[in-house]
């Protein structure tokens, strides 16, 4: 599972980049999903007039329309109205959560707001927390909460309606709970190397999904008893390294 990630992204850095190119012309959305693309001469109550690239006019009956799209810099259009950004700011919400066992499980959410640089490049600055249990040296098992703070950053391998990207956060994890055995939590460095899609839409509001590498470094003190009842602190050191699955929103 540790080289999922390193495995998915040569492949798909091998993949050609294509992107598109953005949209001057008004695009009209029609009920059944048709894109009519031109310029706009007029738009009333009842019906939106086109000059297309053809050189003809073509009157939509605005019943019909459900959408009209309104040439943008920093937006690239696909079929049936969907898009993405290219510039501007943004903010997402993003949920984590590993597939292993109740032993070795972490479970993290998270909030970035940022900037688009450009069709390529994306940065920003993100706040989280995450539960995750562990069997430590000595067979100890543990609970830990950590809240992190973090640096991001993302890259569009893929510039298209299912938008491929890597994305990473980088930053400090502050032990914040454990169990009442554990003593003198230690926080650590945290990192989240990911993988994944984002879905356009012709709403502001995007879908991903994504593969990520939780890496997060810790330890602590647990306070027990050797065979005769005398008092004991057990010093243990612990990186958590496990694959997550998550979902996001991006606005």
């Amino acid at each position: 599972m540790k080289n999922i990630l390193l495995i998915a992204f040569a492949f798909l850095c091998s993949i050609s980049i294509s992107a598109q190119t953005k949209e001057t012309k008004t695009t009209v959305v029609t009920n059944e999903g048709s894109l009519y693309k031109g310029e706009l001469i007029n738009e009333n109550i009842f019906d939106v007039k086109l000059l297309l690239e053809t050189g003809d006019t073509i009157i939509i009956d605005k019943g019909s329309v459900k959408n009209i799209l309104m040439p943008k810099d920093n937006v690239v259009y696909f079929d049936k109205g969907k898009y993405h950004e290219t510039s501007g700011l943004f903010y997402s919400m993003r949920f984590d959560f590993t597939a292993g066992s109740s032993e070795n499980s972490s479970s993290s959410l998270s909030f970035v707001a940022g900037k688009r640089l450009n069709e390529k490049w994306h940065v920003g600055l993100g706040y989280g927390f995450s539960s995750n249990s562990a069997r430590v040296p000595g067979n100890w098992f543990v609970n830990q909460g950590f809240q992190h703070v973090f640096a991001y950053g993302r890259y569009n391998i893929k510039f298209a309606k299912k938008l491929l990207f890597v994305d990473t956060d980088l930053g400090y994890g502050f032990s914040s709970s454990g169990d009442f055995l554990v003593r003198d939590l230690r926080d650590g460095i945290y990192a989240k190397p990911s993988i994944g899609i984002e879905f356009g839409s012709a709403k502001r509001m995007k879908w991903s999904i994504k593969l990520s590498q939780f890496l997060q470094s810790s330890g602590g003190l647990i306070e027990s008893e050797d065979n005769f009842g005398n008092s004991i602190m057990l010093d243990y050191k612990q990186f958590y390294n496990r694959t997550a699955i998550g979902i996001g929103i991006t606005w």
